[in-house]
């Protein structure tokens, strides 16, 4: 470092103005060198690097999310059973060791809502299941009980029907036709045979006198052996005098009718018609009933009910059978016949 020199016009210390007095000069110490201050030329080095061991000491970059800005923040050692977690060591922060303090995790609450849902989820599913249950053993048992139904029912019907006994007929007569009974006619138009009473087209043949009641219960089983295109057989009933009487009859086709006959001219009382339960073609065999009592008649087939008619003109008469056809080729046979009271 240079002195003044006092001979210099420019120095502000010069002798030469008295004014100012000359201030002493003191040299700047070479162990400590004055850093340059910027904006202020004419003090100190152009450059200045700081000696090892002056200055300030150099501190590591501030941890992010740690201690407060400008400073270095303080890592703390890892609190034992917290994996990863870290502490400020600024006082608030938590403490490490103390369970429970500050900076401990809180305790995880269960919601009040979940667990009632899960009560409820857990409610709901048992009451599906007994549901569920109760309705597929519900399902077994009418299966079951269906079934044994099926099994028992037709037994304790059979049973039922031998226990109940068939009402008993007050017969008045009866006879197979298989024999040569007194009081019937037996020619060449209405014959006795082995297999029945035979018949041939055109003929009436009736019972025995004293077979004569108002009110009857009729019964024949009839088989057409062969027939015609008029073939009608069955039953003869209320035989008043000579040709006046009724007659049921059937028809080879499957249709059954009542004609009422007056001086032997004959008028349909009950139109014909078609029931399936005649059977039909020539062969076929059907078991006839007609029930008259009063007016009223009540006629059946096979056990059949096909319908009924009324008519008062003959109240009483004897009973018999007819093949009602004008073609005295046409022949059918007659067993089983039964005159019986009506049952009320």
């Amino acid at each position: 470092m240079s002195g003044y020199d006092p001979t210099d016009p420019n120095n502000p210390y010069n002798p030469q103005y008295p004014q100012y007095p000359q201030q002493p000069q003191y040299p700047q110490q070479p162990e400590y060198p004055t850093p340059q201050q910027p904006g202020q030329p004419g003090y100190g080095p152009p450059s200045y690097s700081p000696q090892p061991g002056y200055g300030q000491p150099s501190y590591p970059p501030p941890q992010p999310g740690y201690g407060q800005p400008g400073y270095p923040s303080q890592q703390l050692p890892q609190q034992p059973g917290y994996p990863g977690a870290q502490y400020s060591g600024y006082p608030g922060g938590p403490q490490p060791g103390v369970p429970g303090g500050p900076g401990t995790p809180p305790k995880k609450r269960r919601s009040v809502g979940a667990i009632i849902g899960i009560v409820v989820g857990v409610i709901v599913v048992l009451v599906v299941a007994c549901v569920a249950g109760l309705y597929v053993l519900g399902t077994r048992l009418q299966g079951a009980a269906s079934s044994v139904l099926t099994t028992v029912a037709p037994t304790l019907t059979a049973q039922a029907q031998e226990l109940t006994p068939s009402p008993t007929l007050n017969v008045i007569y009866q006879d197979s036709f298989t024999d040569t009974p007194d009081g019937w006619l037996n020619d060449s138009d209405c014959s006795f045979k082995s297999d029945g009473y035979h018949i041939v087209g055109g003929n009436a043949c009736l019972s025995p006198s004293d077979v004569a009641p108002s009110d009857a219960d009729i019964r024949v089983t009839v088989q057409a052996v062969k027939t015609g295109q008029n073939t009608g057989y069955g039953i003869v009933l209320r035989r008043a005098s000579s040709g006046n009487f009724y007659t049921f009859e059937i028809t080879p086709d499957g249709q059954w009718g009542l004609v009422k006959w007056t001086n032997d001219n004959g008028t349909v009382i009950k139109q014909f018609e078609s029931n399936s339960a005649l059977q039909t073609g020539d062969g076929a065999s059907n078991d006839l009933r007609v029930v008259v009592v009063g007016s009223q008649f009540t006629f059946y087939a096979n056990g059949t009910q096909l319908g009924t008619a009324t008519d008062s003109t003959f109240t009483t008469g004897r009973t018999g059978v007819v093949n009602d056809d004008t073609d005295s080729t046409s022949e059918v046979i007659f067993t089983n016949f039964v005159v019986a009271q009506p049952q009320q």
